[in-house]
C-alpha cells in the first residue's frame, strides 16, 4: 500500500510539474504574440514612410523634368542666351 500511496503522490507531483510548464509556455507564447503585433506594426510603419518617400521622389522627377522641358523650350522658342 505504500508503494501505491508513493506513486500516486509521484503523479501528482509530475501533474503540478507539467501544469507550471503548461502555464510557463502559455506566458511565452502571450509574450511573442504581444512582440509579433509589435513588429507587425513598425513593418507598416515603415512600409508607410517608404511609400510617402517615394511620392516625394516621384513629385521631384515630375519637377526637374518639367524645369528640363521648360528649359529647352526657352531654348527653342528665344534661343540660347548664353551665345547672345
Amino acid at each position: 500500500m505504500d508503494s501505491k500511496n508513493k506513486e500516486i503522490e509521484t503523479e501528482d507531483h509530475l501533474k503540478l510539474l507539467d501544469e507550471r510548464e503548461l502555464a510557463r509556455v502559455r506566458k511565452e507564447i502571450a509574450h511573442y504574440e504581444k512582440v509579433e503585433v509589435e513588429i507587425l506594426e513598425r513593418m507598416n510603419e515603415v512600409q508607410q514612410s517608404i511609400y510617402k518617400g517615394n511620392e516625394k521622389m516621384d513629385q521631384f522627377k515630375l519637377l526637374m523634368n518639367w524645369n528640363q522641358v521648360s528649359s529647352w523650350t526657352v531654348v527653342l522658342c528665344c534661343g540660347n542666351p548664353a551665345s547672345d
